[in-house]
């Protein structure tokens, strides 16, 4: 048993709690006395040392400060950013070809029954297919007038046709001179199999026709003026393709190069001279389901008049736009808030070491 131990102020201590430490030394031990138990509760908060309670707060502040405002722009900017989204499931996509021979150059007009602009798709000649163009779904009036004559001027030809959200429609001029009519046909521009490609054919030609992919799938038999085929499957690489009349007086042959997952559309043609000739276009690069922008027509395709690509410009540009101004915003909110931040992590002071 130990001595008792007096307190300088209190006076006898009993059964004190001695904790030894490291002897100093010369074999000198350090005693140190506790009269009551440790009570975390009771002592006073410790700031850490070289942090100010002051600059922890204005830290914290600040860091309320910047997600708070980042949450405001992307709030306000949501609308825009979601456009291009909700602007898709209300078009479609359009485009139209002339394949009527004898039958002079034209404008094509696709006025909306409900009200709208008119897109105008100018001068298509014969054997022009144009680019798709993006539309407002709904219903369409098509009208096929001659070049420059206006569009208040009786049409050679015309028709209506449906646009469906996410759609594509080809609308094609057929058939003899004086005689020439409006085909709509319907693709389908999912891409095909692994390695594949999709392949179709449209006739413009004024008799039935039959195409044979040599070493390949028939791919029409007796399709008649402005019918249209199904899609067949084909490995990607060249292909040649025979074309007849159901009579066996006009006969063609082509070579024809297909990509892996691209979707093309074979446009049989009256020559001039009696005969048959064959066009390939491709509808799609393989890149999306729907088309991204101009297609690649191979066959004298015509760009689309720009306030037809004006839906689709200026939804991409918004979304560009919407995205720089989210960057600029969250730049300039860290900016500001750099120096509170900076007092929140300011170094320790070294004279807040223990003295």
């Amino acid at each position: 048993m130990t001595d008792p131990v007096t307190d300088p102020v209190t006076g006898p201590v009993t059964d004190p709690v001695i904790r030894t430490t490291r002897p100093l030394p010369g074999g000198i031990p350090v005693h140190r006395f506790s009269t009551s138990l440790h009570q975390p509760h009771h002592e006073p908060h410790r700031t850490p040392r070289g942090v100010p309670a002051a600059g922890r707060s204005s830290s914290r502040r600040a860091r309320n400060l910047l997600v708070t405002a980042l949450a405001v722009v992307l709030v306000a900017l949501a609308p825009g950013l979601a456009a291009p989204a909700a602007a898709a499931d209300r078009t479609g996509w359009v485009r139209a070809g002339h394949l009527a021979p004898g039958t002079p150059d034209a404008d094509i007009t696709l006025t909306p029954l409900s009200g709208g602009k008119p897109v105008v798709l100018r001068d298509v000649s014969y054997r022009d297919v144009t680019d798709y163009v993006q539309v407002p779904t709904g219903t369409y009036s098509v009208a096929f007038r001659a070049t420059g004559s206006g569009e208040d001027s009786q049409p050679m030809i015309r028709s209506s046709i449906r646009v469906g959200a996410q759609s594509a429609t080809t609308v094609v001029a057929t058939g003899a001179q004086g005689d020439a009519s409006v085909q709509v046909v319907y693709d389908d521009l999912t891409p095909p199999s692994s390695g594949n490609a999709k392949v179709r054919l449209v006739s413009g030609a004024t008799v039935p026709v039959t195409a044979q992919v040599v070493d390949g799938p028939l791919l029409a038999r007796s399709v008649n003026t402005g019918g249209a085929t199904g899609y067949a499957e084909v490995p990607a690489q060249a292909w040649t393709i025979d074309l007849s009349a159901r009579s066996g007086d006009a006969t063609a042959s082509g070579r024809v190069t297909v990509r892996a997952g691209g979707v093309y559309t074979l446009f049989a043609l009256d020559d001039g001279d009696g005969g048959l000739e064959l066009m390939a276009v491709r509808d799609s690069q393989g890149t999306s389901t729907m088309p991204t922008g101009g297609v690649d027509t191979g066959g004298g395709g015509l760009a689309a008049d720009t306030s037809a690509n004006a839906s689709t410009t200026g939804t991409s540009t918004a979304a560009v736009a919407g995205t720089a101004a989210l960057a600029a915003l969250v730049a300039l909110v860290a900016a500001s808030l750099t120096p509170a931040l900076a007092r929140g992590r300011r170094a320790p002071d070294p004279g807040g070491a223990r003295r």
